[in-house]
This record gives C-alpha cells, structure tokens and sequence, in this order.
C-alpha cells in the first residue's frame, strides 16, 4: 500500500517493477497532450491513472499505442469538448482514429471505471446532439481493438454521442458491471443508436454486426452477453448479418437481456450457426406482449425461443438452467 504524493509533486511511481503514471490536469486546457507525451514510456507493466476528485478535458481524441501488460483507471470524470463544431472539424480530418478513445492492440490490458457513483463518468454532453438530431461526424466513443485478454470494467458513459465499445479484431475480451446512460432531459427527443455492455438506460440496445456488408469477411464466435439490463431500449439484443458476405458467426448467446423489444436476429440464411438467446426476461411500457424477429429459415437450431415475427415464446434452450 502507497499513498499518493500531491499531484504537482510526483507524476511517476514505481512499485516492484510496475510504473503508474498519474495524468497531468491543468483547469480549463485539454489535458490528453500531457498524457500523449507521456504515453510511451507507459505502454508495458503500467497503469495510467485519471486520479479520483480532478475533473479532466478530454478535448482532443486518445490513440494509445500498442500496450502490453497495462491497465487504464479512469477514477476522475473525463468530458468530451461541449462545442459541437469542434468535434465536427476533429472527426472529419483525416488524422481522426476513428473513436476518441482508440486501442491499436495488444495484451493483457485492462480498461477499468470506478464503483464510485460520483466519480470515474466519461460525459459525452449527447444532449446538445440529440436536442438538434445532429448526427454529422459524430465521435465513437471507445474502440477497444485488436486486444488478448482484455478486461472492460465498472466503465461509466454519460449521455454518449455515438458507438460505446467497439471490440473489433479482440479475442478472450471480458466486459461486465459497466453503466451507460443515455436518457434525454429534452422529452421532446430521444438519444441515438448505439451498443452497450452490462446496463443501458436509452438507445436501440445490444447489436452485434452487421456482419459481412459488401461481401466482406467476418469471424466472430464464442461470444456470451450475460447478466445484462436494457430499460427503456427499443430492442434487448439484435444480431445482423449480411447475404453475400464472408465467414462465419458461430456460439452466440444472450443471458440474462432485459428490454423492450427483446430479440431480433436480423440474419440471410447460411450466415450464423449455434446462436441461443437463454433465460431471457421482458416487459414492454405499453403492456403489450414482448415481441421478436426471427425467419426461421435462416437458423438450423433452437435458439431459445419461437423463431418467428411475432411473440416471444421461450423454447427448451432458452429456459435457465437447461444445456441443450
């Protein structure tokens, strides 16, 4: 155990073989410069620390290098810029990575939030977005890709503009007890589309894909979604894929999934195989019966309820406790 030194004392410690570097903040000025120059000496055996009580300026975007053996605290609240127009100029250079917050590879690295309710949000300030349905060069949030044994953590998101995770090209990737809220103060509008782990409040739900677009190759398998609760979402979970496309979605399950409209597998045929939604709960704000989208012809198993445009009906394989 160690106590920190005031921030304007120490930014570098060293514990057995293991370095932390606790981010600079300056009232006012972007502080991810400060992180970037730093960033290299840090990409091994290290934890990068957004320390608890500083509210941060994340006002340009973070593409980290290759990390091995690091993780990421985000014990502080970070915010995203609040003028619009700026995002807009970042996102549509040419320089932009693709998300504001972009991981370009590596191993044993760990993104993690904090528990505390107050502290460790990344604020998106979507509302001014969603107030005028400007959906132009909107940020992604974060990309967490081309990752081995990755930890996605106690993550916190307020009011996002666009995607939240992205974990293209990541393998053995674990993703649990993080928060996304995306509700509209305004009840004239309502958030966008986006995808989300663990909680979300708002937005269209769980999507993997699509998949396979313009005859492209995709590979994803073994994918668990578990324990998760999407209130006042348009969907629970959705799974897409494209007629014309290249390789193969296979081992696909969702548990646990709390929504509204609570599955759709918006799939071509020959497309997926072994996909299972499995103890599945559901309510609608009308009272109306819980919907799905399913064309049976599309899928060769059961996957936990009636394929079908219709009513959700559980089968066999969806009821907890039963291996099909």
């Amino acid at each position: 155990m160690f106590t920190w030194a005031p921030d304007s004392e120490i930014r570098n410690l060293s514990v057995s073989g293991w370095n932390t570097f606790v981010v600079p903040h300056t009232d006012g000025q972007d502080d991810i410069p400060g992180l970037m120059g730093a960033i290299g000496s840090y990409s091994t055996n290290s934890t990068i620390l957004f320390q608890k009580g500083v509210n941060y300026n994340a006002f340009t975007p973070i593409k980290f290098p290759i990390l091995n053996n690091v993780e990421i605290r985000i014990e502080g609240n970070l915010s995203y810029p609040t003028d619009i127009p700026t995002i807009q100029a970042i996102v549509g250079s040419s320089s932009f990575p693709g998300s504001w917050f972009t991981f370009s590879g590596g191993n044993n690295v760990t993104l993690r939030g904090s528990t505390d309710p107050n502290w460790g949000w990344i604020d998106g300030h979507g509302q001014a977005w969603w107030d005028t349905q400007n959906q132009v060069d909107r940020p992604h949030g974060i990309a967490f890709s081309k990752i081995n044994n990755g930890i996605i953590r106690n993550m916190k998101l307020w009011k996002p503009i666009a995607w939240n995770f992205a974990t293209s090209g990541s393998t053995n990737l674990h993703a649990f007890n993080n928060k996304i809220v995306a509700v509209s103060s305004n009840p004239n509008v309502s958030a966008f589309p986006f995808n989300t782990n663990s909680y979300c409040e708002g937005g269209h739900g769980l999507s993997i894909g699509s998949l396979g677009k313009g005859g492209s190759v995709a590979d994803v398998q073994d994918v668990l979604i578990e324990n998760v609760v999407m209130n006042k979402t348009l969907y629970g979970a959705r799974f897409k894929s494209w007629t014309g496309g290249n390789g193969l979605a296979r081992k696909y399950f969702v548990e646990g999934a709390t929504g509204r409209e609570v599955v759709i597998f918006d799939l071509h045929s020959n497309t997926a195989t072994n996909i299972v939604a499995k103890d599945i709960f559901a309510t609608t704000e009308s009272g109306d019966p819980v919907a799905v989208m399913c064309d049976p012809t599309t899928v060769t198993n059961d996957v936990g309820f009636k394929c079908q445009d219709g009513v959700f009906i559980p089968t066999k394989a969806g009821l907890w406790g039963v291996d099909v």
